[in-house]
């Protein structure tokens, strides 16, 4: 039956189509991370090159602790929040914490471990959008990986593309908290 739920949701995710034609590629896909039975969450993207930080999301001490499963080797060692990170990303991290929340899920408390950390990729062309993927992730028994479900959606850097429209379609197969369904 989720095997069905999420094959809807894809066929719906591309079929809604923003300002540019996308192509959503499934990377990834555990159903050994339960999504609807997770309770919280945690946001984070990283920011290669950055002279500061590695990464910028929320809540930033909860990121910090999970530095050792996301910090790319030799990158600063901080972690910024939404609000400092450079171009697009700061609204992209927005949108996935807004899209958590609607969908039932709550942003962790500091000092909690998240249920699911939503992993937000975003890749330019030159100052084009090319690619917004999410991943999710997070520790299932004693395995812990960051990309047990790892979702891209691709469009031409020739076409103008909203970034946080790109990410609301991937956003289209994470279930509401505690129905097992997609929105």
């Amino acid at each position: 039956m989720r095997r069905l739920a999420l094959s809807v949701a894809l066929s719906s995710a591309l079929l809604l189509g923003g300002c540019a034609r996308s192509e959503l590629h499934v990377l990834a896909y555990s159903e050994r991370l339960d999504l609807a039975e997770r309770e919280s969450f945690a946001v984070l993207g990283t920011q290669l090159g950055h002279e500061r930080c590695w990464g910028f999301g929320e809540p930033a001490a909860v990121i910090s602790v999970l530095a050792p499963r996301y910090r790319p080797p030799e990158t600063p060692p901080e972690v910024g929040t939404p609000a400092e990170a450079p171009g697009a990303l700061g609204g992209l991290l927005a949108a996935a914490r807004e899209e958590l929340e609607a969908r039932g899920y709550r942003l962790v408390e500091v000092g909690e471990t998240p249920g699911v950390v939503a992993l937000i990729a975003h890749s330019t062309v030159g100052e084009r959008t090319s690619r917004v993927g999410l991943h999710l992730g997070g520790a299932v028994g004693e395995v812990y990986r960051p990309d047990w479900i790892s979702l891209a959606n691709e469009v031409d850097p020739q076409d103008e593309a909203d970034p946080e429209e790109l990410l609301r379609e991937l956003f289209a197969i994470v279930p509401t908290r505690g129905s097992g369904e997609p929105d």
